[in-house]
């Protein structure tokens, strides 16, 4: 199984163009992608307290992102066929939200599916699954967010 990660980061805004942390998309029609763990927290130190809600949702169109090469987590396996991205400028097109949960500036989330519950990004061209602010108490705080899959 190989399996891989990318981070992102971006700073705390209202969801829509520029809410998206990170995103793993297919860009072929050649395998899915399965996220077993996420996480998100601080990047750096946060003044205040402000409370953010964060979620993975479901994208059929890729938007605009600074491209993340994917790193393996055993240096052996191949390059993942899957495209990363980190700090979105403009939203793709948004499906379901998968998950969305609270959290506090100061505080991070990690999130591990059980196994065969994982959030599976089909393999659709350009389809893939977003970690993005939804909505935010104030403040824009800078959040880095990885995500974890098997392809």
């Amino acid at each position: 199984m190989l399996s891989y990660s990318a981070v992102g980061d971006q700073n705390a805004a209202a969801s829509g163009a520029a809410s998206g942390i990170v995103k793993v998309e297919t860009p072929a029609t050649t395998r899915r992608a399965y996220i077993f763990k996420w996480t998100v927290g601080p990047e750096g130190i946060v003044a205040t307290d402000n409370q953010f809600t964060i979620r993975l949702k479901r994208q059929s169109t890729a938007g605009t992102w600074t491209a993340v090469t994917p790193s393996p987590l055993d240096d052996e396996d191949a390059v993942s066929l899957c495209v990363a991205g980190s700090n979105s400028t403009a939203a793709g097109t948004a499906g379901v939200i998968l998950i969305e949960v609270g959290i506090n500036s100061r505080g991070g989330y990690t999130d591990v599916a059980l196994p065969g519950a994982e959030y599976v990004v089909p393999s659709t061209s350009a389809a893939g699954i977003i970690m993005e602010f939804g909505t935010i108490s104030a403040g824009t705080d800078l959040m880095i967010g990885t995500l974890f899959w098997w392809e």
